[in-house]
Formats: structure tokens, sequence, C-alpha cells
């Protein structure tokens, strides 16, 4: 029997159901032009993730939606839908087939919270029937294993629960809705451990994956059919809606296997601020351009998400600006075929300053003086958003926020942060590749060389209040993970743990107002 199997790979927006069933009515019509007798959509494929799960309107329209699903496709194919189910006591993660007009539930696990990153996923298994999120069941008369999501795939082959069933033996393939996100570090790994499972079942594997944005995670995509026994097939793709039709289980795979680190975090990060843009309602733009790396990899990366034409700069020097960052902005935009506006900030300053002079009497200049400026240069680009419509994008990075060396109501204004899950040194060697990639120095040389600096007050540079990044990362990169046999003794013996450890604590006030940041880590502010 031809078995020809859909991977419908999905960007489902969360909370909006009526929009996916017809996302999902769209493709399956179109899979079954193709020949499909079986389509598999990602988890959840029909709502999104929680938290608007326990709203009875979500749940009604939940049970509407596959309703509609099973009268619409009643003729085939059969169709695996993720949604959700409730009781009493709980809420269910569920895994639905939609085969001749019925609805039956596959597989389901209940959770109590969910979040894409593994920081903070917290399943509540249940080893009873099919509550512990795979089974066995036979579609279109063929068994097929059905596994909900990538990290339960992996825990029951780690923990060898699946080779107990001697069910295992008959099935056709394993077919795995996921919707698992982008997270930087793992990339190579996640695709070699989907291989190493179909080579240890010795079955076909159907990796169904969400894609696109949602609530700040970007979801990798990558759905493929992975059949060590067939001639590999490049069609899939990563972070974008995908469709493809397998058939008779012949491989499916990646159209680049080349896995640079880099080029991965710069694409996540493109389809990352395309989609959050779009979903917020805006089409264009701005941000402060200072000509420093922070700004300048941020400006590169929304015009390639939106177009040069959609992304706008503002220049906003103070009397300790330095000529070389402004001409390194204007470089910069000028690469990047940005328009720039200047807006001085020398006789705002000066205002501010007469107005508190008497109430200042007697206090020398500090770090108060320091950020008015910044956050002169956010009413700015705040006004400059109400006034256009345009999002501020914010350019701080993760370095800089975990410690708190940004300014509240200043540069840490906008809507979204689209380098806040990045360190700096990262930074660094996002912007090094990035040059590379184009082969020219769209970012101008200065800029990666000269010492970053904030430049509120004359000869001001980062190091004055922070140790090196180098240094700095790496300490942050081990208290961060959460985890303590992570910190090795050379790091216990750092003078500075304790001191960045006071900071990142003193300042988590700051983050839980700053923007939200696309997640690219485990360990997200």
């Amino acid at each position: 029997m031809n078995t020809n199997i859909a991977l419908l790979q999905l960007h489902t927006i969360t909370g909006d159901i009526i929009a996916n069933t017809q996302n999902i009515l769209q493709q399956v019509s179109k899979a079954k032009k193709d020949g499909a007798t079986v389509c598999i959509t990602p988890e959840l494929s029909l709502c999104g993730h929680p938290d608007l799960h326990e709203i009875p309107t979500i749940i009604s329209t939940c049970i509407n939606s596959l309703q509609q699903i099973a009268k619409e496709c009643n003729g085939g194919p059969s169709i695996i839908v993720g949604s959700i189910e409730t009781t009493p006591t709980n809420i269910y993660n569920t895994t639905f087939l939609i085969q001749n007009g019925q609805i039956h539930t596959l597989c389901k696990k209940p959770f109590t919270q969910f979040y894409p990153s593994i920081k903070k996923e917290e399943y509540i298994l249940i080893n009873n029937n099919n509550n512990n999120g795979f089974c066995f069941t036979s579609i279109n008369k063929q068994l097929f294993l059905i596994v909900t999501g990538y990290k339960t795939l992996i825990n029951y082959v780690c923990n060898k629960i699946i080779y107990q069933n001697e069910q295992l033996k008959k099935v056709e393939a394993i077919l795995c809705p996921s919707s698992e996100p982008f997270i930087a570090s793992q990339i190579p790994h996640f695709f070699y451990e989907l291989t190493s499972i179909s080579d240890q079942l010795n079955k076909p594997l159907y990796f169904c994956n969400q894609a696109g944005e949602d609530k700040n995670y970007i979801f990798l995509g990558g759905s493929q059919c992975i059949n060590s026994q067939e001639t590999k097939n490049n069609q899939s793709l990563l972070f974008q809606e995908n469709y493809i039709v397998v058939k008779n289980h012949s491989s499916v795979s990646l159209k680049d296997m080349s896995f640079n680190s880099n080029k991965l975090l710069w694409e996540a990060l493109i389809h990352g601020i395309q989609q959050y843009v779009k979903k917020n309602g805006f089409s264009d733009v701005v941000l402060g351009l200072s000509g420093g790396i922070d700004s300048s990899i941020v400006a590169a990366l929304a015009v390639e998400a939106l177009g040069e034409h959609r992304v706008h700069g503002i220049l906003m020097p103070s009397p300790w600006s330095s000529e070389g960052s402004i001409t390194d902005a204007e470089l910069l935009a000028n690469n990047l075929d940005v328009k720039t506006y200047l807006l001085p900030i020398h006789t705002l300053i000066d205002s501010f300053t007469h107005s508190l002079s008497e109430l200042f009497i007697g206090y020398p200049p500090d770090v108060t003086e320091e950020n008015i400026q910044s956050r002169i240069r956010g009413v700015l680009l705040m006004a400059i958003s109400n006034k256009f419509g345009w999002m501020v994008l914010s350019t701080g990075n993760k370095s800089e926020r975990a410690v708190g060396y940004c300014t509240l109501y200043g540069d840490t204004c906008g809507g979204l942060a689209p380098i806040g899950d990045l360190y700096k040194t990262e930074v660094y060697h996002l912007a090094q590749w990035y040059n590379q990639s184009k082969q020219k120095d769209i970012i101008p040389t200065s800029v990666l060389t000269k010492p970053p600096s904030a430049e509120l007050r004359p000869g001001q540079l980062d190091q004055d209040s922070l140790p090196p990044y180098k240094e700095l990362d790496f300490i942050l990169q081990m208290l961060l993970s959460k985890n303590p046999t992570n910190i090795d003794q050379e790091l216990l013996n750092n003078p500075k743990l304790n001191d960045i450890k006071r900071l990142i604590q003193k300042n988590a006030f700051k983050r839980m107002q700053g923007p939200p940041s696309l997640v690219i880590s485990n360990f997200p502010l």
C-alpha cells in the first residue's frame, strides 16, 4: 500500500484558533490534491502554547474547530492535529486523529506550565493508558507510533520505554508532531538525535515541527522524514512555513546541512524580527544609531528582515559623542541604504540641567546626569514611534541587561530587543561573520575595533564599570545556567564573581521592565 504523508510545517499563532484552522484546512486541501493519505501538523497546531487555555471560549473554539476540520475533510486524508483537552482537574496537550469524519484522541500529556525553552518546561507525565505522550494507532489500516514532542521522543527512547512494547516491530513509521524552538547551541545535536533515533528503532521517522515566531520564541521548523534506507531529498526549511509530501518514506532532509552557527543565528533573528513586528501591527521600525556595535548589528538585522525602506535610524549626538561615532553611524546607514535623521540633544540636556539645578545644588554631577542623556534619547525615539507608528527596536545585549549596565526608560525603551539574548562577545562574532558573508565591511571596521563606550561622559569606556566582556560573559554563562556544577574552580576563585552575582540580583527590577527579547538560548533573562 502506498503511503504518502504530508508534513505541514505551520506557523501557529497562539490564541488565533480560527486563523490556524483555516491554515490547516488550506494545507490539507493542497496535500489531498498532491495525493497525501496522511497529514501531520505540529504539536498544539490548532491553538498554540498556553497561557490562554483556561479561558472557556478558547476551549470551546478548539472543540468547534476540530469538528469543522472533521466535517470538511470527511473524504480524507487522515489528519493529525495538536490541540488541548480539559478535565475538572487538568489541561492536556493532546494529539488528535481526524479520520473519516471522526475525531479520535491519540495521546495526551497533562501540564501545569509550558514554555518552549528547556529552562521552564515541566511536563507531568502519568503512565497509564494514552496519557504519556505516545501511543500506537492504526491509520488507513497501517500501524504507526505517535509521539507528541521532540523531548518526549528523546525521553522515551533514551529510557528505552518504547522498546518494551511488542507493537514496535509492526510499526510502519514513527510520527512526531512537535513544537521545538530554535536554541542556538543545540542545532547540530538536535538533528543528530533525530537521525540516531530513526536508526536505533530501524523505522522511518516523520518529524513535523512548528515554524515562525511566537511569544518571543523562534520555532525551528526543519520538518523532515528520516529514513536511512532511502535517498535524501533536500526540501526541508528552517524557521518558515513549509509543505512537503513524502512518498513511500523517501528521506527528506534540510537543504543546508552545514550548520554554520552564525548563519543559523542570523536567519533565526531575521525571521523573529519579521514575525514579531508583523504580529504586533507594525510595518516599520526605528532605532537609535550610536556608531556602536549593538545598534549596528540590530540595524543590519532589521534591514534584512524588513527591507531598508522600513528601517529608520536616528542619530542623537551629545556633547560627549565622539566624531568617530557619528561618522561610523552615518557610514553604516549609507552601507545599509537606511535613511537617517539627526537630532542633537545638546539643548535638551541644557534644559534638563537648568530645570533641576536648584534642586541639585550642592550635589556634584554623577550617573544622574549620564542617565538623563539616555532618557532624552528614549523620549525622542518613543515620540517618533507614536507619531509615525514605527516600532522602536532596543539595541541592548544580554551582557549589559544581565548586570544592569543600561538606563531604565532610556536605552531599555522599545517594543523588542532583537539581541537581548546574545552576549556581547556573541554580538561581535555575529558582526564579523556578517561582514565576511557580505564580502564587504557593511559594519565599519572601526565599529568592531574601537573600545565599547556609552559616551555619556568624557573618556568613558565600558571597562571602567565592567570587567572585559570576554571575562564578563564567561562568568555570566556559568551563573545564568543555574547549574552549580558548571562553575569551575577557577571561576570560584575569581574575586569578581560575587560582584557580578550582586549586579545580576540588584538589577532584576530593570530586566522586568525592559522590552522582550528574541529567545535563542536555554537560559534567557
